[in-house]
């Protein structure tokens, strides 16, 4: 994962769905031990990715982690909560094939 994060660092696109795949399972598994700040430190950059970045697996993929964070032991919590609006707008900008198809009129 290292190598992963050190070549996605050094600009290295060309396999970026595959290292926010691979963050966003790492996130996931600390939302499942309740570590939030190790899962935040996985998601933060993902959730940072621009709109043409934003696949719909990624996209789909946040939405099992959201579903994750809506577990009752996370009620009332600010981080969830901020967390889970960050995905909510993250689905919101993502790039949809029909903007793909308009913008290749």
């Amino acid at each position: 994962m290292a190598e992963a994060r050190e070549a996605y660092a050094t600009g290295e696109l060309w396999a970026y769905g595959t290292w926010a795949q691979i963050c966003i399972g790492a996130g996931m598994a600390y939302v499942l031990k309740g570590d939030l700040d190790e899962a935040l430190g996985e998601l933060t950059p993902i959730l940072a990715l621009p709109g043409e970045q934003r696949l719909a697996t990624l996209v789909s993929r946040f939405g099992e982690v959201d579903q994750h964070l809506a577990h009752r032991r996370f009620r009332g919590s600010p981080a969830v909560l901020a967390l889970r609006e960050q995905i909510t707008e993250y689905q919101a900008e993502a790039i949809t094939t029909k903007a793909i198809t308009k913008g290749d009129e």
